[in-house]
């Protein structure tokens, strides 16, 4: 990890979830799923090299959705917003009462948007605390971006 990242206190990030061509399209609208917030494959392996889960997410003031879809597969297709401030009030642990935490995080590969890459920090300390962090992420993402206030 880097010695010095920035920490975002405000502001609103999206997710890209995870979505098939066919499932964009919803009867009532677009929702989010708790699958959109799982850790993707590379998300498990660094997690598993430093024993810390980090959840990717795009700061919308230097990346677009369309910059960030660049990064991932071509599956991961509906932004997801949230807003900085809702993340920063989720407990990360009951035990320890710490709050999630979102810091920058560049991509290195030096594409349009690669300083938008941010990290949600620690998604996971245990199993039981992540299915409760996934349903709060989930539970607060917006679809549309002008229901996410700053």
């Amino acid at each position: 990890m880097c010695a010095m990242r920035p920490e975002l206190l405000t502001g609103v990030v999206f997710r890209l979830g995870r979505r098939s061509e066919q499932e964009l399209f919803y009867a009532n609208g677009r929702v989010p799923i708790p699958d959109d917030f799982n850790l993707s494959t590379n998300e498990k392996t660094e997690a598993a090299h430093r024993n810390l889960a980090q959840l990717s997410v795009w700061d919308e003031k230097l990346a677009t959705p369309e910059q960030a879809r660049e990064f991932l597969s071509p599956n991961y297709r509906l932004p997801l917003w949230l807003s900085v401030a809702d993340i920063r009030e989720i407990v990360e642990a009951e035990e320890t009462q710490q709050r999630l935490r979102v810091f920058r995080d560049p991509e290195e590969r030096q594409l349009p948007g690669a300083d938008g890459h941010c990290v949600i920090e620690n998604v996971w300390p245990t199993k039981s605390d992540f299915r409760r962090i996934r349903a709060d992420l989930v539970g607060m993402a917006k679809s549309r971006r002008e229901e996410i206030s700053e």
